[in-house]
């Protein structure tokens, strides 16, 4: 499955909202599991070309939001030896996984996991050099809110990454991906973690997802 990187304003769209960071709990214990299915492991290059792209250094001052279960967080403290990053997600099921595996590989003192709400952030403004956010934007209820709040916490000088999957332009390709986020994903989520709805949903919020920019 295809993805886009985006460091610019997306328009807003209001997706199925309420009880889906609840939805998240209930899946967490395997999230990191069917993600590797559903994707044919790519979730992990996908991820290292992110964090490849970012300009880290001691000082820098850096939140990853919507982090799950920490991935990106755990990665860049390990590339980056005194670096230490916030991760931020809605559910504390995530977060409690985030903990679990940040513990088991030693980096508790250099990653701080948080519970916020994107779009109601308790950052002051100007306070982060870097953001990022992988699969995360279009969860939001309201786009356009989420992306004004990460506008605000971020400095004049500082970058936001935001990566998303979205839908390719070819119509052969489209209907291969549509065909596989509302059948083969919600078969496969189904399997591993027993809910086959959060999946319908997350394939629904990537069909409406905005394509980037030609």
């Amino acid at each position: 499955m295809g993805y886009s990187l985006y460091n610019q304003s997306m328009p807003a769209r209001i997706p199925e909202k309420n009880v889906i960071s609840k939805k998240f709990d209930k899946i967490a214990s395997k999230y990191d599991i069917t993600n590797k299915i559903i994707s044919f492991g790519c979730d992990i290059i996908w991820r290292k070309r992110l964090i490849n792209l970012l300009d880290i250094n001691e000082k820098t001052k850096m939140i990853d939001l919507a982090c799950g279960t920490g991935d990106i967080p755990i990665q860049i403290v390990k590339r980056h030896k005194n670096i230490k990053i916030i991760g931020g997600d809605l559910s504390s099921g995530m977060l409690e996984i985030a903990k679990i595996k940040s513990s088991k590989a030693g980096f508790e003192e250099r990653i701080s996991w948080i519970k916020t709400d994107i779009q109601d952030m308790q950052f002051e403004d100007s306070s982060f050099d870097i953001i990022t956010m992988v699969f995360g934007l279009r969860n939001l209820p309201d786009m356009e809110k989420g992306i004004s709040e990460i506008s605000r916490i971020l400095k004049p000088t500082g970058k936001a990454f935001i990566m998303e999957f979205s839908l390719p332009a070819n119509k052969i390709m489209r209907g291969l991906h549509i065909f596989y986020l509302r059948y083969i994903i919600p078969f496969l989520g189904s399997i591993t973690t027993g809910d086959k709805k959060i999946y319908q949903y997350l394939g629904k919020t990537i069909e409406n997802f905005p394509p980037p920019k030609s």
